[in-house]
């Protein structure tokens, strides 16, 4: 894991000015300070895949991660895949601070093999999303065989089904909840399992095994509706319009 974050660093957007990594004076100061902030083994982290734009609740999630730190997991890093989508100014002043300190690591264009590693070694997936309209990031997570806690919106409640903690997107309090409740609870280790078995099984929903065959049959029925209403079309007789003359 080490590795694939230091490899996909985000490199922000040299057209707009925008840094999203420390600076360094030196390569021996660079190479110190990651060697300090990833070394510990195993690396815990909360993992969030998604584009950073303001429906995608970074904020939200920032803010939980923030609480958790102080609260109960000091040592728990927080690890942002994802390209800059729109309106992203307010997410990345707060994630600023915690990416100087090597306590957040956003990272970009990272191949579909070292995405299941971050998914698989994540503490949690975190979906924390106002708005979706399916979510990939959190299949993907399952069928890695990791832990995913959501937003209770009704896209990812349908997706994911039991196969998720839910949390109140708009509530921080909630999201601390769920958290704890999932990763340090009496009963977390039994529940992670049990969202793993789930995970497992849910996921595989949309395998292209699965999907495939349900879209070829409403291609077909699609096909075969739009054929009878030609059919029909066709076959009807024409009739003149009332009150048509015909022309001399």
């Amino acid at each position: 894991v080490p590795g694939i974050i230091r490899a996909r660093l985000h490199e922000g957007d040299p057209t707009k000015g925008i840094e999203v990594q420390p600076k360094f004076l030196t390569l021996r100061e660079q190479e110190s300070f990651y060697a300090r902030n990833l070394r510990k083994k195993p690396l815990r982290y909360l993992l969030c895949v998604s584009t950073i734009e303001p429906r995608k609740n970074h904020v939200r999630l920032l803010a939980g991660w923030e609480v958790l730190k102080a609260s109960i997991d000091p040592g728990i890093k927080l690890v942002v895949v994802g390209g800059l989508g729109w309106d992203y100014a307010l997410t990345l002043r707060g994630f600023r601070p915690w990416i100087d300190r090597g306590e957040l690591f956003m990272l970009n264009a990272v191949p579909a093999p070292d995405l299941r590693v971050l998914y698989r070694h994540a503490t949690a997936t975190v979906c924390p999303s106002v708005g979706e309209g399916f979510d990939f990031s959190g299949v993907e997570a399952m069928r890695s065989g990791g832990v995913v806690i959501a937003s209770g919106i009704a896209v990812h409640r349908e997706v994911y089904g039991d196969a998720a903690a839910y949390f109140d997107p708009y509530s921080t309090a909630e999201l601390v909840a769920a958290l704890k409740q999932v990763l340090y609870g009496d009963h977390g280790a039994r529940v992670q399992e049990h969202l793993r078995s789930r995970g497992e099984e849910v996921s595989a929903r949309y395998l292209p095994a699965q999907i495939l065959p349900q879209w070829d049959r409403f291609l077909s029925q699609v096909f075969a509706g739009r054929k009878a209403a030609i059919a029909e079309a066709v076959a009807r007789p024409v009739t003149a319009p009332v009150g048509a003359t015909e022309e001399i």
